[in-house]
């Protein structure tokens, strides 16, 4: 609601006149020439004494707003309590704890509201750290080798615009005849994603790049690189170039630990082991050729593919990712299905229903057989192929991950080792063709495939191609399906050249069609060896996942960093390796390379590891600085924070001091009814501080003795005071206590005669006497006792749900907050518990009262224009806010009549004026006559 007249905030002005224009808006003054009485004045001095009642109605609305105000105030106060009160009543606030370390340039650490107290002792062996890697010799001695274009220091790029690479799986495309080094390192460093950082080092000529976090997860993958950017232009090393043609391995060759069986060698014992970053957990029940075909199938993200050279016993780790592929068998193959694998068939049949297919490939026996015990007849079928080197065109190897699952995975690197799986139910209507590999570059081919329908494909057959889903449906039986990226193609009445004219007709954005007859050949519609990936899915088919596994060269440069904490494997001897940490590294690293490595620590005897230099440990951060060694150690200390939970309870008292203090203050002072609200004419005649001092006696004792603000107060010192039962007896500086009580911890009123008591502090409290009644006292010294004895029994004083003190309180200030903003709403911002109204206060003998503290005022004038004045706020339903509403209608209904009354008063006088000066014309005309008379 607005505020009556024309100033606002506590501002008056001593030159103002005592009177604005007339609120009646009179045609004129009377001159009172013709009857020589003034009777303007005398108008006036009748309307001063008719504006009385309107003067004494927009006084006592001042008042009513004053104590609008003085109520929201005080509600003010309440809402910083109540916020004070949030964190009071959570558990959180009194588990806080603190941590201490005995050589904090060695470890620190963070504790949590989780963290348990204790002693822990910490033995550090190795820091993590990120991989590095550098040109292996030196680019150019040129100063301005770096800012050069890529085309200039690499003849190769020709005038070719575009070369592009994928660093950790964000591709980035450059301009070889704009780009140089360091604008291709700035594009690197500004992609936090590829979590890799580089620069130019013009000092000894060479490109660095840094991996932005830490541990052997840290690596540095490129891939489709095939401009050389990285290592014509970088000059970087691969450190373990992958298997080409052209080009043999380099593996990191380590001796497995291992005992042998009918199954192949196994390992010796179960441990665990990472490689650049993925965890492997190995049991002795799995053979060296499972554990390679298990870490292979991690090679997208560890860059890392694994043989078994069962002849040297050893691990053959090799940086390249290598085709892999998930078979899932949901149900039994049904007799006569044929599972592809790169061109070898693999049929089923049921020996109890008639013999052995006369088929090219393998044969599977499905009788008595479950999908678990099927997948596990195709691993070892493969694994007898590759034994025997027979018809497989592609070095495989099959491994049962899940009874169901059977994972495929080529065990030579790059595009050497893609390879294509389909399966076909018995009732084959789809085969699809292996793929043509296209080439890359502007006079490049694009990829081909054909798909040959034998015949019409049922209805809920999906099939895939680069990316765009097609599914088949009947709309005899049924409608035709929805959703994002779905063609739908109706099989109702077709035939198969029909079908495959319809595909080639949808294929759409990554691959176009053609058909011929039955057969549909799909291209690419891009130049490039980018697979397909075409798909066929039948409605029942019991296998899932087949499909193209065309994968592209990836290169690693960071090296192969492995780690074995159980030392379950070993190194062969041209290979690094740590007994104690466990750490094998890549063989023949280059000068130029950094491994990534991860920390190495024991805490209390446990020994693990982490990628980061912060470790984790029964919810507690352990900041690991530098290197202890095994004959060396840091203790950490975990222990209740206890100067934070005392703190956050001093913090409440204070607050409720505070607050109660302001409500006491509002309640005891007392009315001055010999100050009303200034009138515009009374203001006139004082100076500005006069007006100020006039209104602050004016405006006292608004909430003098009320009774909703002595409801509130009454209610919060019986929370204050009450007991919380359940609390269990403690010792506190030597004494028996239960705590159930604000007194038991040391909080307790504060004696109205005698003041503070020693060794107390009363914080927030300003005031004394019988105005600090119901504030309280704090022993700092009991209360740190207290928590330090049982820090939960002292958390449960206050969060217990129903009874405890902060939980009761919480309720007590909202319930009287709602009751408070019945009686006068909202509006009034101004919080005498704020820290910038208490550094802004004074303190005086009456209290505390500072000038930015006056509540708005406006100076009475019932000359204003009340119309324009009167705002109301319809929102405002409050019982305050609905009397001022009502004055606001009497005070314009007096208005209107008071406007009547002078323009009565004006028509009046001025038809005097009239009379008297008819009377006087008349009287000059006989005068006129008479003389004329004589004179004649």
């Amino acid at each position: 609601m607005t505020y009556i007249g024309s100033l606002s905030g506590g501002t008056s002005s001593s030159s103002s006149s005592s009177s604005s224009s007339s609120m009646f808006d009179p045609t004129g003054g009377i001159s009172g020439l013709a009857s020589g009485i003034d009777t303007d004045s005398i108008v006036q001095g009748l309307m001063q004494a008719a504006d009385e009642p309107l003067i004494q109605l927009l006084q006592q609305r001042q008042i009513t707003q004053w104590k609008q105000e003085s109520y929201q105030r005080v509600d003010n106060t309440l809402a910083d309590l109540q916020s004070n009160l949030s964190s009071l009543q959570l558990q959180s606030t009194f588990l806080q704890t603190t941590t201490s370390s005995s050589n904090s340039s060695m470890v620190s650490a963070t504790s949590n509201t989780l963290s348990p107290s204790g002693s822990y002792t910490v033995n550090t062996y190795q820091l993590a750290s990120g991989a590095t890697v550098s040109s292996t010799s030196t680019l150019s001695t040129n100063s301005n080798y770096a800012n050069e274009t890529l085309a200039q220091i690499d003849t190769n790029f020709g005038s070719s615009t575009s070369a592009s690479f994928t660093l950790n799986g964000q591709t980035f495309t450059v301009n070889p005849q704009t780009d140089t080094i360091n604008s291709v390192l700035q594009q690197i460093n500004s992609n936090p994603a590829a979590g890799v950082s580089g620069f130019y080092d013009a000092n000894g000529g060479k490109v660095v790049l840094q991996t932005t976090s830490t541990g052997t997860g840290a690596t540095i993958q490129v891939s489709n690189d095939t401009s050389g950017i990285f290592s014509n232009v970088f000059g970087l090393a691969q450190t373990n170039p992958q298997a080409t043609q052209s080009q043999s391995a380099q593996p990191l060759t380590i001796a497995a630990n291992y005992t042998s069986s009918a199954n192949g060698d196994m390992l010796a014992e179960a441990g665990t082991v990472d490689i650049n970053g993925a965890k492997f957990s190995f049991n002795t029940s799995e053979s060296f050729t499972q554990i390679a075909s298990l870490i292979t199938a991690q090679s997208a993200q560890t860059g890392v593919s694994a043989t078994y050279d069962s002849t040297n016993h050893q691990l053959n780790l090799i940086g390249a990712t290598t085709a892999s592929q998930t078979l899932n068998f949901s149900s039994m193959p049904t007799a006569g299905d044929v599972l592809n694998i790169d061109g070898t068939n693999f049929t089923f049949y049921d020996s109890s229903q008639g013999g052995q297919p006369a088929s090219t490939g393998y044969s599977i026996d499905i009788s008595s057989q479950g999908s678990d015990s099927t997948t596990s007849a195709i691993a070892a079928t493969v694994a007898s192929d590759i034994n025997n080197d027979a018809t497989l065109s592609a070095n495989l190897s099959a491994t049962v991950t899940s009874g169901n699952q059977l994972v495929l995975n080529a065990t030579s690197t790059g595009s050497t080792g893609n390879f294509t799986t389909n399966y076909t139910p018995s009732n084959a209507t789809v085969t699809i063709g292996s793929q043509t590999l296209g080439t890359a570059g502007s006079s490049g081919t694009p990829t081909t495939q054909t798909v040959t329908f034998s015949s019409v494909p049922t209805a809920g057959d999906e099939m895939t191609v680069a990316g765009q889903t097609i599914e088949f449906y009947n709309s005899s039986t049924g409608t035709a399906p929805t959703g994002n990226g779905i063609t739908a193609i109706d099989v109702n009445n077709q035939t198969t050249s029909g079908i495959a004219t319809a595909v080639a007709n949808a294929l759409s954005g990554g691959a176009t069609g053609s058909a011929n007859s039955n057969v549909l050949t799909i291209t690419a519609t891009s130049n490039g060896p980018q697979s397909l990936d075409t798909t066929y899915s039948f409605a029942n088919a019991p296998v899932t996942g087949t499909g193209a596994t065309d994968v592209q060269n990836t290169e690693l440069f960071s090296g192969i960093s492995v780690t074995d904490p159980g030392a379950n494997l070993s190194a062969s001897t041209s290979a690094q390796y740590s007994t104690q940490l466990g750490t094998i590294t890549s063989t023949a690293l280059p000068a130029s390379v950094q491994l990534s490595k991860d920390a190495y620590y024991s805490i209390n005897g446990y020994s693990t590891s982490s990628q980061s230099n912060q470790a984790q440990y029964n919810n507690i951060t352990f900041n690991l600085l530098g290197v202890t060694g095994s004959s060396s150690s840091a203790t950490v200390s975990v222990s209740t924070n206890t100067n934070a939970i005392v703190t956050a309870i001093t913090n409440f008292v204070q607050q409720y001091n505070e607050t109660l203090q302001y409500m006491q203050g509002q309640y005891n002072t007392q009315r001055n009814y010999d100050y009303a609200p200034l009138t515009q004419a009374q203001a006139s005649q004082m100076t500005d501080t006069q007006v100020t001092q006039w209104n602050q006696q004016a405006q006292a004792g608004m909430l003098q003795n009320d009774q909703l603000v002595g409801s509130v107060m009454s209610n919060l010192k019986n929370v204050i005071s009450s007991i919380v039962p359940g609390q269990p007896t403690v010792t506190v500086n030597g004494q028996q206590t239960t705590l159930d009580s604000l007194s038991s911890i040391g909080i307790s009123p504060i004696d109205v005669m005698n003041g503070v008591s020693s060794g107390a502090t009363a914080p927030g409290v300003t005031t004394s006497g019988y105005n600090t009644y119901g504030l309280l006292q704090i022993n700092t010294a009991q209360l740190q006792a207290a928590v330090a004895a049982d820090p939960s029994a002292v958390m449960n004083l206050f969060t217990n749900t129903g009874t405890g003190i902060a939980k009761q309180l919480y309720s007590t200030t909202s319930s009287s907050i709602t009751q408070i903003q019945q009686q006068a709403g909202t509006g009034d911002t101004y919080d005498p518990t704020s820290a910038a109204a208490l550094a802004s206060s004074t303190t005086g003998s009456s209290g505390t009262s500072s000038t930015s503290s006056l509540l708005n005022y406006t100076l009475i004038d019932p000359t204003a224009n009340l119309t324009t004045l009167f705002s109301l706020d319809s929102m405002n339903t409050s019982s305050l806010g609905t009397q001022i509403s009502t004055m606001d209608s009497q005070a314009t209904a007096l208005n209107t009549q008071l406007q009547a009354l002078q323009q009565r008063y004006q028509t009046e006088y001025a038809n005097m004026e009239t009379a008297i000066e008819n009377v006087n014309s008349q009287s000059s005309y006989i005068v006129s006559m008479m003389g004329g008379s004589s004179s004649s």
